[in-house]
């Protein structure tokens, strides 16, 4: 019984996380690029699904399965780092400036966009500006 929860829970988070990786590699490229975005996400997802397990069989016949996991933890904290610099640290900076800078969000995607849009506001909004935080269905204001 603890193999097939165990076996579940594994089959949950890689079809989230490969499904989540994907969505980012298309968000991060051009429109004219989301095919060979996709291309090699997958050569990569299918390298590292089959040079993986052979590295980590070499390794097992040179530690234990302690050291092994010491190991792996080590590299997944090493992608963490590199996923952070890389995506995550940019993705926090667009949003903070979204909301703290020009003064609104555009919250739907434009075409051809990878993700909401921000802008500076209108001359009418800038002369006048909203007393509070107020949402509608397209925009977001916050006050300065």
């Amino acid at each position: 019984m603890p193999f097939l929860v165990s076996g579940a829970l594994i089959g949950i988070g890689y079809g989230t996380i490969v499904s989540n990786f994907q969505a980012i590699a298309i968000q991060q490229s051009s429109s004219n690029r989301k095919a060979l975005a996709t291309s090699t996400y997958f050569m990569f997802l299918d390298l590292s699904n089959g040079v993986g397990p052979y590295i980590t069989g070499i390794l097992i016949g040179f530690m234990s399965f302690r050291h092994l996991y010491l190991t792996m933890t080590i590299w997944i904290m090493i992608g963490m780092g590199i996923y952070y610099a890389v995506h995550g640290r940019k993705s926090a900076m667009q949003e903070k400036a979204c909301l703290t800078g020009a003064g609104f969000v555009l919250l739907d995607e434009c075409p051809g966009a990878a993700r909401p849009v921000c802008a500076p506001l209108p001359p009418q909004v800038r002369n006048h500006p909203p007393r509070h935080v107020k949402a509608s269905s397209r925009w977001i204001f916050v006050m300065n």
